[in-house]
């Protein structure tokens, strides 16, 4: 079985934001599960949920904290899937729009190259150095909307997927 194991004092310090603690360094600083997830992302997400074993040196285990620490894993990382999957449609949405407004952009561009290399109101070399330079800055215009398009959604999208898996993940507490 594919185990992580955490050592945590107490489990509220699998999610909840907390500093580095010069008494335990070995403690993660942030929640604990973000350093879980960036294990999840470099690994394939289309294996089975790994088991999450936190042991935990200042708090007592009980079937109560056991019960409460599977449910707030599940809940957690659902709406952190959610909130990167929105994350990642909003990006996707903002790379249409830009997408639009690139390509109006190009269509001037093209627009204005034509119109230099038709009518050559300058002299020929400035008529070719601007004619080109329109086009040039015509496709220019679209290289961040394709780029949004093609991947700066795919870091949220991974992101999402590595908390749908954690929240099927059995959480295991061991006291020690």
């Amino acid at each position: 079985m594919n185990d992580i194991t955490l050592q945590l004092d107490r489990l509220e310090r699998l999610f909840a934001e907390s500093p580095f603690d010069l008494t335990q360094p070995e403690l993660p600083a942030g929640p604990a599960i973000e350093n879980v997830v960036k294990q999840l992302r470099s690994r394939s997400l289309r294996s089975t949920a790994p088991r999450i074993v936190v042991r935990l040196t200042a708090q007592k285990v009980t079937p109560e904290l056991q019960a409460s620490g599977a449910k707030a894993l599940r809940i957690y990382c659902k709406q952190q899937a959610n909130a990167h999957h929105e994350t990642a449609r909003g990006i996707r949405h903002g790379g249409w729009r830009a997408l639009r407004l690139g390509l109006i952009l190009l269509a001037l561009a093209s627009s204005l190259s034509a119109l230099f290399d038709h009518f050559q109101p300058l002299p020929a070399v400035l008529n070719r150095l601007f004619s080109e330079g329109f086009l040039i800055v015509g496709w220019v215009v679209l290289w961040h909307p394709l780029e949004t398009l093609l991947y700066d959604w795919i870091a949220p999208q991974r992101t999402a997927r590595a908390y749908e898996l954690l929240s099927r993940s059995e959480l295991v507490l061991v006291g020690e």
